[in-house]
């Protein structure tokens, strides 16, 4: 029996947490919520599956780039999707993390479904691969 990828939704508003959870659960995927970088870093002390991130960096209590570095370094594999106003984000900060960004707007969840299916794609060819 194959088991459900698992994403981990980290947004500020719990209105698009609960949107995107509902989109993506009815393609399969079991989500876990987090609202700012503190539930994120708890789930991952207490080891807490995830293959997939999808992440709005403004989050209350903490700075971007110190944020991506963390998760990086305690979670190198794991992919990341951006979904945040892009032009906004673009202008005060320099990522230094490997991400899909996604344009949060009215019409996102379509291109979110299919960065993640992509993302989770190549990670299962790559486990295929290193067996």
């Amino acid at each position: 029996m194959q088991t459900r990828p698992t994403i981990l939704i980290v947004d500020r508003n719990r209105n698009v947490r609960e949107y995107l959870k509902r989109e993506l659960e009815l393609e399969g995927y079991h989500i876990r919520l987090a609202e700012n970088c503190r539930e994120i870093f708890a789930m991952i002390d207490d080891n807490k599956k995830f293959d997939l991130v999808i992440i709005d960096p403004d989050l209350p209590d903490t700075e971007e780039t110190s944020l991506f570095r963390k998760l990086q370094s305690l979670r190198p594999r794991t992919p990341v999707v951006i979904h945040t106003l892009i032009a906004e984000y673009l202008d005060h900060c320099s990522v230094l993390i490997e991400a899909v960004f996604i344009e949060k707007d009215g019409n996102s969840i379509e291109r979110i479904k299919q960065v993640v299916e992509h993302q989770l794609s190549q990670i299962k060819q790559q486990r295929a691969h290193s067996f």
